[in-house]
C-alpha cells in the first residue's frame, strides 16, 4: 500500500471529504424523524426525545457489535454515517438548541457542530503527526480501523457513565473517531 495515501497531508484531504459527505447527507435529510423512527404527527417532550435519540444510538451500537468478523465492519459505513448524524442531534439537544425535527435550524446547528468537529480533528491530526491514522505501533500492533474502533469503545464506557472532563466532550471525541474510521475505508478503498 502507497505510504503517501497515509501521509498528515492526505488525512487532512481526506477529513475534509467525509465532512462534506456527511453535509451533503445532512442536506439530503429533509427530515430526521425517518432516522430516529418518530411519527411526524407525534409531539413529545425534550426528555423522551432524548430517550429516542439513547435508542437509535443502542440500536446502531448493536447492529455493528454484532457483527461476526472485525472485517466486517467495512459493511457498516452508513450505520456509522447514521450514527455520526444521531451523535449530532444528541449534541443538539443536549445544548438545548433547536427541538423541531423538520426545523431548518436544526439541519444548520448539526452542519456548525461537524465544521467544528472537522476542525479539531485536522488541528490534532496536526498537533499529534498523524497519530491516529499512522501509530507508531510500539506496543499494540493491530490495524489502523481497530485501534480506532478500541478508541470509540473507551469514548462510549464514558458517555454511558456520564465521566467528561471539563476541557473534554466524549460524544465529539467518538464523532471524530467514527469520521476518521470512514476516512480508513475511503483511504483502503484507494
Amino acid at each position: 500500500m502507497n505510504k503517501d495515501l497515509w501521509s498528515s497531508e492526505n488525512v487532512q484531504n481526506e477529513i475534509l471529504k467525509v465532512i462534506k459527505l456527511l453535509n451533503e447527507r445532512l442536506n439530503s435529510n429533509s427530515s430526521f424523524s425517518e432516522l430516529l423512527n418518530v411519527n411526524n404527527n407525534f409531539v413529545f417532550m425534550k426528555a423522551d426525545r432524548l430517550t429516542l435519540i439513547y435508542i437509535k444510538l443502542d440500536e446502531i451500537i448493536n447492529e455493528i457489535s454484532n457483527r461476526d468478523d472485525d472485517e466486517e465492519i467495512y459493511e457498516y459505513k452508513n450505520k456509522i454515517i447514521d450514527l455520526i448524524i444521531t451523535l449530532l442531534i444528541l449534541i443538539n439537544d443536549r445544548n438545548n438548541e433547536t427541538t423541531d425535527l423538520e426545523d431548518e435550524k436544526l439541519n444548520q446547528s448539526l452542519k456548525n457542530y461537524l465544521k467544528e468537529i472537522g476542525t479539531l480533528l485536522i488541528q490534532k491530526n496536526r498537533k499529534y503527526g498523524n497519530a491516529a491514522l499512522n501509530p507508531c505501533r510500539i506496543f499494540s500492533k493491530t490495524n489502523k480501523v481497530e485501534q480506532l474502533l478500541v478508541r470509540c469503545d473507551d469514548k462510549l464506557n464514558r458517555i454511558k457513565n456520564r465521566q467528561n472532563d471539563e476541557d473534554e466532550d466524549p460524544i465529539k471525541d467518538l464523532i471524530g473517531y467514527l469520521i476518521l474510521i470512514l476516512v480508513c475505508f475511503n483511504i483502503e478503498e484507494k
